[in-house]
């Protein structure tokens, strides 16, 4: 019976390297573009983050203060262009009892990246404080 040389085992084949480099490619080739997509969707999180961090702090802000002058007040702080719209409620029809002796107003916060864009973020909350 003929013995094998043990040189024939001691390489690999260019069929099995030409195998593992077509394998590789593959998965680098479907990887890649996941990597991306994924890198992608967490700086868009991280900016809706920030975002809602701002909206929440402005409306904090503007709740617990003293009734308001003006009816909107807006700014920029870091990358993001913030806008609170407050609405008297007590002003319309439906709220005649409530009107005379509570004061109820909507406090609306929008946050985008400028000013002329549609909003990241949009919170909203109401506050009633007594009338004196």
């Amino acid at each position: 019976m003929p013995t094998l040389n043990k040189a024939c085992f001691n390489g690999f084949a260019l069929l099995e390297i030409l195998l593992a480099l077509v394998l590789a490619v593959a998965v680098l080739g479907t990887a890649l573009p996941a990597l991306a997509t994924t890198a992608a969707r967490l700086q868009d999180f991280r900016t809706t983050s920030k975002a809602l961090a701002l909206a929440n702090a402005k409306l904090t802000e503007f709740k617990h203060m003293a009734v308001a002058a003006q009816p909107i007040a807006q700014g920029q702080e870091g990358a993001f262009f913030w806008q609170i719209n407050i609405t008297n409620l007590s002003l319309f029809p439906d709220s005649l009892g409530t009107r005379q002796t509570f004061l109820l107003q909507e406090l609306v916060v929008r946050v985008a990246l400028q000013a002329q864009d549609l909003p990241l973020i949009e919170l909203k909350t109401h506050r009633i404080e007594p009338l004196q």
